[in-house]
């Protein structure tokens, strides 16, 4: 079963938004400045599954009008908080492939943030098209891991095997994630877009231990795990962290995949 048929599991973010709030890091601003730089000035901007906002905030910032779609209301509960003190925002509680845009061409950019895994792109693709005004940016971006720094990397490898191998991220080595290489791959059969641009940001993050474990709280993944399970699991891993000096620095990249309606 592929991700975003598994709505149960998409949905399941909801269940400790504000941890998920608090622990999930933003985006570089360069992101940003790309997309902007190349969608019109003041754009109309429609996100899908804009969660608590951690885009959101930032896309209001450089739009006209701006619509966030989210399906989970306990998301969209943070996402009102993060968005209270901006005039140009309205919310919709609903998933994309079930919203109905209020008429053909009515955003100058479409954009999902972390999300875009957890949408049929069949159904989306084609409505992103419907929802862009001709010349319009669809853009959709991820943060990735590409490694954890230092000897930490092996002892982490070790507790993941033993406690929750599919939790296991070897990194990306700096190649594009699959994902990623998936949604190019998915535009381009659509033939609803020119040529997909990607742009690649590397950057790195450091965490106590606390913080790193209620990172990896908010995955998905994680929340497959039994309770028993993922405790063992993350006192295992804040051990290995804090007999090491108490802070973890991960590599990350974020991936922007941008491409233009005809």
């Amino acid at each position: 079963m592929s991700e975003f048929q598994d709505r149960d599991r998409a949905l399941s973010f909801g269940a400790d938004a504000r941890a998920y709030h608090r622990a999930r890091p933003g985006y570089p601003a360069q992101l940003f400045e790309d997309l902007f730089a190349v969608a019109p000035r003041h754009p109309r901007v429609i996100e899908i599954g804009a969660g608590t906002g951690k885009a959101t905030v930032e896309l209001t910032a450089r739009s006209a009008e701006l619509l966030a779609i989210e399906p989970d209301p306990n998301m969209a509960a943070i996402l009102v908080e993060t968005v209270s003190g901006s005039t140009n925002v309205r919310i919709e509680l609903s998933d994309f492939e079930h919203w109905r845009p209020p008429a053909v061409g009515v955003a100058d950019v479409v954009a999902s943030a972390q999300a875009w895994h957890w949408v049929d792109p069949t159904v989306a693709l084609p409505k992103v098209r419907e929802t862009l005004a001709p010349g319009g940016i669809f853009a959709v971006w991820w943060n990735r891991t590409r490694s954890v720094a230092g000897d930490l990397s092996e002892e982490l490898r070790s507790i993941y095997l033993r406690y929750a191998p599919r939790m296991f991220d070897p990194g990306l080595s700096g190649e594009l994630s699959p994902g990623t290489r998936a949604t190019v791959q998915a535009i381009r059969a659509s033939g609803a877009f020119a040529e997909p641009e990607v742009h690649v940001y590397p950057w790195e993050m450091r965490s106590s231990a606390r913080e790193y474990v209620e990172s990896l709280g908010t995955l998905s993944a994680s929340r497959q795990l039994s309770a028993e399970v993922r405790q063992e699991l993350f006192e295992s891993i804040v051990r290995v962290i804090d007999d090491a000096g108490g802070s973890i620095a991960v590599g990350n990249q974020a991936e922007l995949v941008m491409a233009r309606r005809d």
